[in-house]
Formats: C-alpha cells, structure tokens, sequence
C-alpha cells in the first residue's frame, strides 16, 4: 500500500502550472507543503497547525514554527522532509528550484526505485463512491466540520 502511496505522492508533487498568456511555468509549492502536511499527519495523527476552527488554524499557519513532539518518535529523516517541505517561504521549500528531483533525493525516499513504483499497478482498486449505494442512516445529510 505504502508504494501505492508513494505513486500518488509523487504525482502531486509533480504539478506544473503554466500561465496561459505569457507561458511561464510555476512549480505548483501548495502541492508540496501538502504533503509536508499530510506526512505529519501520518507520523503524529494530528495537523501540524490546528486550531479551535479554520480561522485559527489558517493564523497558526502564519504566525507559529513548525514543532515536533517527543512522542512519537520519528526518524530524523523524515523531521527533515516535513520541515523542508513544510517551509513558510515557497522560494524556501524543497523543490523550488530542482521540483520533484529534489524531493526524490531527499534522504528519507533512501531506496526508493521510483522508476519501478511508477510502472506497478496496485493490488486492488476500490470502485468510485457512490453516495446511491448508502443507506441514509449510513450516510446522513450532514456537514462535516473537519477543524
């Protein structure tokens, strides 16, 4: 699952947006601080930033540093990643100016065969959601409040 993963990963982080009039190329940086986001979230459970709503959380984003608890402990490698990728700057983060390449280097992907991840077709493959297929007592008409 985790190479499966690691396809997907990879894709997001390698988006390219051009500008449709003057057609410069702009290394998509929100890609990468999301996954700075989502491999703390895999590590400690929780988002790096959150607040008491989306407000705070958005303010906390800005204003605080990046801290790591004592528990779990994680590799130094991969404090390393997230803190890399999780750069408030943009010109900062990894992969500002090398893209992709430079987080593939990254020492936490040490081993990686990126070549072969791509070519690898998962085991399994869960049809789309289709909301249809519930019950409303599974799935209510509800709003959900991630923050």
């Amino acid at each position: 699952m985790l190479g499966h993963m690691s396809t997907w990963l990879l894709r997001l982080f390698q988006i390219t947006l051009t500008h449709p009039k003057c057609g410069w190329q702009e290394k998509d940086m929100g890609a990468r601080w999301t996954l700075g986001i989502f491999m703390f979230e895999l590590f400690y459970g929780t988002t790096p930033f959150k607040g008491m709503d989306h407000e705070l959380t958005l303010a906390n984003i800005v204003a605080r540093t990046l801290e790591f608890s004592k528990e779990p402990t994680i590799p130094s490698a991969a404090k390393d990643l997230i803190s890399l990728l999780l750069a408030k700057d943009p010109i900062r983060r990894l992969g500002s100016s090398l893209g992709a390449s430079a987080v593939k280097r990254h020492p936490f992907f040490q081993g990686v065969n990126w070549a072969f991840l791509m070519c690898t077709r998962p085991p399994f493959r869960p049809p789309p959601f289709r909301k249809e297929l519930l019950s409303d007592e599974i799935c209510p008409e509800t709003h959900v409040n991630y923050y």
